[in-house]
């Protein structure tokens, strides 16, 4: 019996384990993946290696492409990687396609969105930014860019086999109702016109609702005073808790939280002083979101930034 053949795509290296544990998933349900590692693609002699790659997406049934920190090899026949573009020759052939995006990758991408015209900015999560732009290709796609964010391969696993039973659900139901073939393809013919005009007007939607949102947290007395504590050159944006811990992160900056506050910790140059940023927990829902500009709350006092002291350790209370 033919198995459903599943292709495996992203860089290898950072992303070994995931590949493994997402092989023995498929395995476990039947499915056949697709790996290069595992000699699944056979090569000739005639083209380039990566060739043969794009080639055997055409004997596939499903692509699943993860997307990392790691930028990969340069593909010879576009500007990105062989990764990118063997998603991009899954798309254009019209499969079905899953992306999975690494969390800390995805949360930075709105920085990289702010600062794209930036060529001195630095990024934490990616080691070129070439990532980024693809990634805002993948996001400007109107239709088959399923796009999901992870932390673990559990993630992944566990979203796939939703998807797959949905799959096989809508399988059995177009396959019981399917009396009158050329009826049938009538209707999916409409079907599918009608969800990809849907697309567009939800793309649309959606791109102006994003920028609402984004000059929104731009503007935010939160985010501004937080960008004015780091002394950075460049604009920062973050709406939630995560985001923002993140960013504090990258710039090492430790978190030291109390009960009323979100607080963390950077040394400054001067022996036994820091610098302290606080941000009260109440600018946030219990979800962590950052609640939207309220003229009534006192952020000058709600956002601080502070020094203060550390104890000096005397001679007589070292451990020798």
């Amino acid at each position: 019996m033919a198995k459903p053949r599943v292709f495996i795509c992203s860089t290898y290296y950072d992303l070994k384990q995931t590949r493994e544990n997402l092989s023995q998933f498929l395995t476990s349900l039947g499915y056949d993946p697709v790996r290069n590692e595992k000699g699944d693609i056979p090569y000739g002699n005639k083209d380039a290696l990566e060739t043969y790659c794009y080639k055997e997406v055409d004997n596939i049934d499903i692509f699943v492409s993860i997307i990392g920190g790691r930028f990969g090899s340069e593909s010879k026949v576009s500007e990105w990687s062989v990764s990118n573009q063997e998603l991009r020759t899954a798309i254009s052939k019209g499969k079905q396609v899953y992306i999975f995006i690494d969390k800390s990758v995805d949360n930075e991408y709105g920085t990289y969105l702010l600062n794209k015209g930036n060529a001195d900015t630095k990024y934490k999560y990616v080691d070129n930014v070439k990532i980024y732009q693809f990634l805002e290709e993948i996001h400007s796609l109107t239709t088959n860019n399923n796009i999901k964010t992870f932390e673990s391969s559990s993630e992944i696993q566990d979203y796939l086999k939703e998807q797959f039973a949905g799959l096989f659900q809508s399988f059995l139901e177009s396959s019981s109702k399917a009396k009158d073939v050329n009826l049938t393809n009538k209707l999916e013919n409409l079907a599918e016109r009608f969800e990809q005009l849907t697309h567009k007007i939800e793309g649309t939607n959606d791109a102006v609702n994003k920028t609402i949102s984004t000059n929104q947290y731009i503007t935010h007395p939160v985010v501004q005073r937080i960008a004015s504590f780091m002394a950075l050159r460049y604009g920062i944006w973050f709406d939630d808790y995560a985001k923002l811990n993140a960013l504090l992160d990258a710039y090492r900056w430790k978190k030291d939280d109390n009960e009323d506050a979100y607080r963390w910790t950077h040394e400054t140059s001067i022996a036994g002083s820091i610098n302290v940023i606080s941000v009260n927990k109440s600018l946030f829902d219990e979800n962590g979101k950052l609640l939207p500009f309220d003229s009534i709350v006192a952020y000058d006092d709600a956002v601080r930034l502070v020094s203060e002291g550390t104890p000096q350790v005397q001679d007589d209370d070292l451990p020798f």
